[in-house]
C-alpha cells in the first residue's frame, strides 16, 4: 500500500474484513473522506489519524480497537463514526468538540462511557444517543439536551435523581425532540439506592413533557403516590402506545379516559395496591397487551371488567400474591395468550373464565393453588396449541384431555392430584423460534 502513488488524491478507501492493515502511511491520506477499516486486525488507531482533517466517515466496526487516541478530537469534519461490534470501551473526553457528528454507532460499554462526558450538548447535530447520564457539575446537567433536537428513535436518561426542580427538567426541552420514539427515564443507575428525602419525584417529572410523537415511555425507580403529570393525557401524547413502569414505588395508578395505549407493563412496583382506575376499558379502550409482574402488594384489579378490552390479545399476571377477586375474571373472546402464576385468589376464576375463548393459542397456569378443574372442551382446541400447567396443587381434572395429543407444546408438572396424567408430561413440536417466543412470554421477568 505504501508504494501506491498519489495517496493524497484518494477520497475513499476500504479494506477487506480481517485485513492486517499497516498504518504507517495513514497521514498521507490528506484528502480522504471515507475510511473503512471494518473487521481489520487493528488494536489501536495511530495518532496520525488525527491529521485527516477532511475525514467525514470512519468505520471501525467489528474491529479489535479498544480505545481512540486523545487527538481524535481534531477530526473536526467527522460526521459518522461506526464502531458497532468492536471492542471499544471508552471514548476520549474531547469527542464533544466534534460538532459535525451526526451518527455514532457504539458498543454497549462505549455508549455508557459517552453518556458521562461533559459538554455533550455541543453535539447539536447528533441523531443517535443511546444514553445520557445526568451529573451534578457544569456540562453534566440535563440542560445539555436542550439543543440536541436531531436525536432519533430512543433516548435513555439515567440518574434523573440529580435533577432538582421542574424548571431544570424543562430546560432539556424534550418537547422539541420530534424524532424520538422511545423515552426511558431511570431515577438512579442503581435502582435500590434511595435516600430518605426521595419520597415524591412527581415535581421533577412534571417538567419532562415529551413530544407528541413519543410512542413508548419507560419510567424506572420513581417514587410517587400516583403517576399524574399534567402532560400524560391523550391530547398531549396521541402517539403513545406503550407505557412501562418498573421498580416504581407508587400506591395506585389512574389513567385519563380513552388513552390510546396498546401495551401496559407494570413490574416490580412493590407499593402498588389498586388498579381500579387504570385497568378499565373506558380508560384503556385500545389495549392489546397487559403485563403485571411482581406487584406483591397489589390487592385490587377489576378483572371482572376485562371482557370489555375487546382488543386484548396478551394477558400476563405474575407474582401478585395478595390479589383478591371478589368477582370472577371475565376475559374477552379475542384473547390469544394467557399466563397466570402466583396470583392469590385469581385462580378462583377458573375454569369458567376460559369459556368462549375461541382464539386462545397459549394457556399457562403456574402455582394457582385454588384451581381444581380445567375444561379444554370449552376452548377452541383447534387454536390452542400450547398448554403449560405447573405446581397447581389442587388441580385434579382436565376435561377434554384427549386434545393434548394434538397440541404442539404441552408441559404438565407437579400437579399431584392430576392422577390421570403421568408426570412430568412434556410434548414439544414447536419450531425453535416458536419455542423461544413461548418461553419468553411465560418466564419470570428478571429484576
Amino acid at each position: 500500500m505504501a508504494d501506491i502513488h498519489h495517496l493524497d488524491k484518494l477520497h475513499s478507501l476500504r479494506f477487506g474484513t480481517r485485513s492486517e492493515v499497516r498504518i504507517s502511511w495513514l497521514n498521507k491520506l490528506s484528502n480522504i473522506l471515507f475510511l473503512t477499516l471494518k473487521g481489520c486486525e487493528l488494536k489501536n488507531l495511530p495518532e496520525s489519524i488525527c491529521v485527516l482533517n477532511h475525514l467525514r466517515h470512519l468505520d471501525i466496526s467489528h474491529s479489535r480497537i479498544i480505545e481512540l487516541p486523545e487527538c481524535f478530537r481534531c477530526l473536526y469534519s467527522l460526521q459518522v463514526l461506526n464502531a458497532s461490534h468492536s471492542r471499544l470501551k471508552t471514548i476520549p473526553d474531547g469527542i464533544t468538540t466534534l460538532v459535525n457528528l451526526r451518527n455514532l454507532a457504539l458498543p454497549g460499554n462505549a455508549s455508557h462511557n459517552l453518556s458521562t462526558k461533559s459538554g455533550l450538548g455541543n453535539l447539536c447535530s447528533l441523531r443517535n444517543l443511546s444514553y445520557f447520564t445526568v451529573g451534578e457539575g457544569n456540562g453534566r446537567r440535563i440542560s445539555e439536551l436542550k439543543n440536541m433536537n436531531q436525536l432519533r428513535e430512543m433516548l435513555s436518561i439515567k440518574s434523573f435523581a440529580n435533577v432538582q426542580t421542574m424548571e431544570e427538567t424543562a430546560e432539556a426541552r424534550i418537547v422539541d425532540k420530534q424524532y424520538l420514539k422511545v423515552l426511558i427515564i431511570h431515577w438512579r443507575q442503581c435502582r435500590f439506592f434511595l435516600k430518605e428525602h426521595e419520597h415524591d419525584n412527581s415535581n421533577t417529572l412534571e417538567g419532562l413533557h415529551p413530544h407528541s410523537r413519543i410512542e413508548r415511555l419507560v419510567l424506572e425507580g420513581f417514587r410517587f403516590d400516583n403517576l399524574a403529570p399534567s402532560w400524560l393525557t391523550p391530547e398531549n401524547l396521541p402517539s403513545l402506545r406503550n407505557l412501562d413502569l418498573s421498580h416504581c414505588s407508587l400506591k395506585y395508578l389512574s389513567m385519563p379516559l380513552c388513552f390510546p395505549i396498546t401495551t401496559l407493563r407494570l413490574s416490580w412496583c412493590c407499593g402498588l395496591r389498586n388498579l381500579d382506575q387504570c385497568l378499565d376499558p373506558e380508560h384503556l379502550p385500545f389495549v392489546q397487551s397487559i403485563e403485571l409482574d411482581w406487584c406483591p402488594n397489589l390487592v385490587s384489579v377489576p378483572v371482572h371488567s376485562f371482557v370489555g378490552f375487546v382488543f386484548l390479545q396478551d394477558l400476563r399476571i405474575h407474582q401478585c400474591f395478595k390479589l383478591a377477586c371478589p368477582r370472577e375474571m371475565v376475559l374477552p373472546p379475542a384473547l390469544r395468550r394467557l399466563s397466570v402464576s402466583f396470583c392469590g385468589e385469581l385462580g378462583n376464576s377458573f375454569p369458567d373464565c376460559l369459556e368462549n375463548l375461541n382464539f386462545l393459542t397459549l394457556l399457562h397456569l403456574e402455582a394457582c393453588l385454588t384451581i381444581r378443574l380445567i375444561r379444554l372442551n370449552s376452548i377452541n382446541t383447534n387454536m390452542l396449541s400450547c398448554l403449560v400447567l405447573r405446581h397447581c396443587s389442587e388441580l385434579s381434572s382436565i376435561e377434554g384431555s384427549s386434545a393434548l395429543l394434538y397440541m404442539k407444546y404441552v408441559d404438565i408438572l407437579s400437579c399431584p392430584k392430576l392422577t390421570g396424567i403421568s408426570q412430568p408430561f412434556k410434548r414439544n413440536k414447536l419450531e425453535k423460534v416458536e419455542e423461544t417466543e413461548l418461553l419468553e412470554f411465560i418466564k419470570p421477568r428478571k429484576e
